[in-house]
């Protein structure tokens, strides 16, 4: 299988200069977080969203995939170094000058789907070289550019074990206290489709069927919630950050889906298999949650709070990107619906597009009154 290893080449001669092997070696630090020889052959746990370069400094910062399977990694025991973690390197050499993990043994999908941005922040009345990492858990991690020590705690929590047969899910998680996340992290029944009451009293019935509520719950033989869903949070999109004030632009979905593992057919290479997941949708089609389904977020590394948010309603999220310009706008551009929207910083409004059947989304919600506030966090502090 393919290894996630990250890579240079000499530009004129297509020479490999250095490579990164994102699973250790034996010997290499990191190697001891796969339990025996789980490490070799492993493919994933790679930078599939690319890099950032502070050729300034001469470093190199990718945020890395799960180490596969996704899903189950009762052949993966341990913390699984550097699926899911942030790590910067020598762009000369390839040494790894930091790393922080954000996921511990995932099982969710919920990878690091894209890379660091490179933000400057005012902390601790000091201004700051910052890298800042969103990822599908609906986080934003901010660490010091340079040592790699985060700007704000993050907790190290319990969370639930698994009991698939052979799994062993990590006991704790880390969770940054700042910024707060910029989606949902847990679902009761009080957060069920509001559509109307059918809709909502036979996702009820749904709901109690399967295991739900936490954000890491793992998966499980008779189906779990995952929150945020496979897509996220924050997924391929990414995120955009504009100096002059500061704000970092997410794209983010909240979309849940239903994970069930059921056993593999012998001789396969894990014994479990995910079951075809749907996503938790009503009978006629829409996301079971409550709306919104997903929004544009604007994230200020100042305090490390919220103000206000773009909520759409929409289930297209992880298809959109932003990007600044200097002239006091922003665009959201969307390839699967080959639409742009414009945004002005000050005002933080837009003018909503219609959708039509067979654009590739579903006609759901349109805002009353087509403007609508954007969500911010402040990222300084």
């Amino acid at each position: 299988m393919a290894p996630g290893d990250v890579r240079a080449f000499d530009v004129r001669s297509s020479r490999e200069v250095w490579r990164f092997h994102t699973v250790p070696r034996p010997g290499k630090f990191g190697n001891d977080t796969w339990e025996g020889d789980s490490w070799k052959d492993r493919s994933g746990a790679n930078a599939w969203g690319g890099a950032s370069l502070d050729e300034k400094r001469g470093m190199v910062f990718v945020g890395l995939g799960s180490g596969a399977y996704d899903f189950y990694g009762g052949d993966r025991k341990g913390q699984n170094l550097f699926a899911n973690s942030v790590v910067a390197l020598d762009a000369s050499t390839g040494r790894r000058i930091w790393h922080f993990q954000t996921l511990h043994h995932e099982l969710w999908d919920h990878d690091l789907a894209v890379y660091p941005n490179l933000v400057r922040v005012t902390h601790a009345s000091k201004q700051i070289d910052a890298v800042a990492q969103v990822g599908k858990r609906g986080y934003v991690f901010l660490f010091d550019r340079v040592t790699g020590k985060p700007l704000f705690e993050i907790e190290v929590r319990p969370v639930p074990p698994s009991d698939v047969p052979s799994e062993e899910a990590w006991p704790t998680q880390p969770i940054p206290v700042k910024p707060p996340p910029f989606e949902r992290q847990n679902y009761g029944e009080d957060g069920l489709t509001n559509i109307s009451q059918q809709a909502h009293d036979a996702l009820l019935k749904q709901y109690r069927k399967i295991r739900s509520g936490s954000a890491f719950n793992p998966p499980s033989l008779e189906g779990t919630l995952i929150v945020p869903g496979f897509y996220g949070g924050a997924s391929w999109s990414g995120a955009s950050f504009d100096p002059p004030t500061g704000v970092l632009y997410v794209n983010s979905n909240n979309v849940l889906h239903v994970l069930t593992l059921g056993k593999a057919k012998p001789g396969k290479v894990y014994p479990y298999k995910r079951i075809p997941s749907p996503l938790f949708r009503n009978d006629e089609g829409y996301p079971g949650n409550e709306p919104p389904w997903g929004g544009a977020d604007g994230h200020r590394p100042q305090p490390g709070r919220v103000s206000v948010r773009d909520a759409a309603g929409r289930v297209s999220g992880a298809h959109s990107t932003w990007n600044s310009t200097h002239r006091n706008l922003e665009f959201r551009g969307n390839y699967r619906h080959q639409r742009r929207t414009r945004f002005h910083r000050s005002q933080w409004r837009r003018k909503v597009p219609r959708f039509r059947q067979g654009d590739g989304a579903d006609p759901v919600g349109v805002f009353p009154s087509g403007r609508q506030l954007c969500h911010a966090q402040h990222l300084h502090g």
